[in-house]
């Protein structure tokens, strides 16, 4: 005696399975460049951040020194502090900045500011005098003369490295290195 099939018991045909995986492994590849996209865009922009936090730092640091100190930048020769030209002796081709880099009393750690290494990748900084970047007054004390308390600078940083996971190599942060005498009351 023969079984007959009724027709709500039937199963799936090789067909359909087959189609059902490619439809399953088109989806799944997909999904697949989806996350790994998300994964290099994540890790670009966790370089992005650590740099602009190492040059918040170095613009910190420098705020912190003597502003009578970081007249330096208002010298036509010597508007950028950096260690580009220098070895890992801390010898510079420089001769002013071979002066700031030694002189650890006003400039303590100078060398490991400009310096950082992060996760790593090694890191060069680059302050510069930013003559552009100046108050103008609109709105404020008029008696402040911001020239004179106002240093504008401009922080860059770099990978030294061009194996370096990210699309940035390079980031800057615009501030202004203050004078501590505008704060005290007349």
């Amino acid at each position: 005696m023969r079984k007959r099939f009724r027709s709500g018991e039937e199963g799936f045909t090789l067909i359909e399975v087959l189609a059902a995986s490619v439809i399953l492994a088109i989806a799944g590849l997909t999904m697949t460049a989806f996350f790994i996209n998300a994964m290099s865009y994540n890790k670009a922009n966790q370089n992005k951040t650590v740099m602009v936090n190492l040059a918040r730092n170095a613009l910190f640091y420098m705020e912190k020194r003597n502003f009578e100190d970081m007249q330096y930048f208002l010298d036509k020769s010597a508007q950028t502090i950096s260690t580009e030209d220098c070895g890992d002796d801390h010898a510079c081709s420089g001769k002013s900045m071979n002066a700031l880099l030694t002189d650890t009393d006003r400039f303590p750690g100078l060398w490991d500011v400009l310096n950082p290494s992060v996760n790593g990748i090694e890191y060069t900084i680059m302050v510069s005098y930013h003559k552009e970047n100046k108050v103008r007054g609109g709105g404020l004390d008029s008696s402040i003369q911001f020239d004179k308390h106002l240093l504008p600078v401009v922080v860059e940083v770099r990978a030294k490295s061009d194996d370096a996971p990210t699309k940035y190599r390079s980031t800057e942060v615009r501030g202004y290195i203050t004078d501590e005498s505008i704060r005290k009351a007349d």
